[in-house]
């Protein structure tokens, strides 16, 4: 794995929510791009989000991620709030959305977060139309 592999997180859900791609639809609530954590970048990612930025790969390295030096790895910076927002997350959404990494890209499928249930309206919705289903 090279310096900037991406690596999914060891979470799981707390729900018996399906985190099937063909049974989840993302409603863009933004809130799983909020909290502690890292979205780590691969060497391409770096380059396709610096394109779609039109910035040079040093200068989006500077301007928008961080070294994690213990895991030599690279990943993107939060906002200075409160709430550790992802850099690129706006009132509209996703500022990269188009390009964005596969780590965002692939959540609550390929990795997720223990508090999943919790903060995504999506899983949220999904979870109360799996249990009226239940009660039929």
């Amino acid at each position: 794995m090279d310096s900037h592999q991406s690596e999914a997180s060891s979470s799981t859900p707390t729900s018996s929510a399906v985190f099937a791609k063909g049974d989840f639809t993302c409603l863009r609530c933004g809130t799983c791009c909020q909290g502690e954590g890292h979205i780590w970048l691969t060497y391409d990612e770096i380059d396709r989000i610096a394109d779609y930025l039109k910035l040079t790969r040093d200068d989006f390295l500077e301007q928008f991620t961080r070294q994690v030096p213990s895991l030599s790895k690279t990943a993107l910076q939060d906002q200075d709030d409160a709430a550790m927002s992802c850099i690129f997350l706006t009132s509209e959404g996703c500022r990269i959305h188009a390009v964005k990494p596969k780590q965002c890209a692939t959540f609550p499928m390929t990795w997720t977060r223990e508090d999943a249930l919790q903060i995504c309206r999506a899983l949220q919705q999904q979870e109360r139309e799996r249990c009226e289903g239940d009660d039929s």
